[in-house]
């Protein structure tokens, strides 16, 4: 990990990222109760390692990491404040956000409006899969929409695929009618109806997440020519790394579980460190 440079830059920066992540901690002494712990990222874009080296590994330039358990509209007000002081995000030339598209990042926007928000596509690609259901030709076709940039016909298929469950709820009531048995029929029709209520709100759920961030699926693609090429991405890939080391490691290994207070003040001091 590269060290963080605490500084207040004279002229505003030309580039800025931000990255948003959450994961779960055990709550101690409560069964199955889970602690929520935020954390976000922000950096001036990527550099080389070695600048006069052959290798071209690149780290984070003047990157630093938040961790906090507060709710996630004070967890913003305070991340926020902090980056606009140290970083001046709304001066910069270009900003630029990825994350989930939890609501939180979207509150994020309130404060920064110029940010370029882009949704990571880790969690898109997951919640596609999910929400297909095993649909590979609708899985391909919703992947192929997103690879060529065709956002309205995207929207166009996601709404015709939910008249397209109303219509296979009526076909399989009128398939099941003509089964003479009624103990017979009432269960296959339990059964059916099941599957298909199933299947039906996995795609909703995939289509409210699509449609709510359908602006932050391609957005990385307005950067093209404004910034350089290594700081084009579409994935939070710093972000997971950093739950991962600042979070995991500390707090979920070894069967480890937390009180909230005690979770939050160790949050404090992973955030005071300078070397992430």
């Amino acid at each position: 990990m590269g060290k963080t440079d605490n500084f207040i830059p004279q002229n505003p920066p030309e580039f800025v990222e931000v990255q948003a992540d959450e994961t779960y901690v055990p709550e101690q002494g409560k069964k199955n109760k889970k602690i929520q712990v935020k954390t976000a990222l922000i950096h001036n874009g990527r550099k080389r390692r070695y600048p006069k080296g052959k290798e071209e590994q690149l780290i984070l330039s003047n990157k630093k990491v938040y961790v906090g358990v507060e709710p996630s509209l004070e967890f913003v007000e305070r991340v926020s404040a902090d980056m606009e002081r140290n970083y001046r995000v709304s001066e910069a030339k270009v900003s630029f956000m990825i994350g989930d598209g939890a609501e939180s990042h979207h509150t994020f926007k309130n404060y920064f409006p110029e940010v370029i928000f882009q949704l990571d596509h880790y969690h898109l690609n997951k919640a596609i899969k999910r929400g297909c259901c095993g649909d590979k030709k609708l899985e391909e076709l919703i992947f192929l929409l997103i690879r060529e940039d065709r956002m309205e016909d995207l929207r166009m298929v996601i709404e015709g695929m939910s008249v397209e469950y109303k219509k296979q709820r009526q076909e399989t009531l009128e398939s099941l009618s003509s089964i003479k048995d009624p103990k017979k029929r009432i269960q296959m029709r339990m059964n059916q109806m099941e599957i298909l209520r199933k299947k039906e709100k996995a795609f909703q759920e995939m289509k409210s997440y699509i449609l709510h961030n359908l602006e932050a699926v391609n957005a990385y693609k307005s950067l093209e020519g404004k910034v350089p090429p290594a700081n084009i991405r579409r994935g939070s890939g710093g972000a997971e790394r950093n739950v991962a080391v600042c979070v995991g490691y500390r707090m979920k290994k070894q069967g480890k579980a937390w009180k909230e207070r005690g979770c939050g003040n160790l949050c404090q001091i992973i955030e005071s460190i300078k070397i992430w």
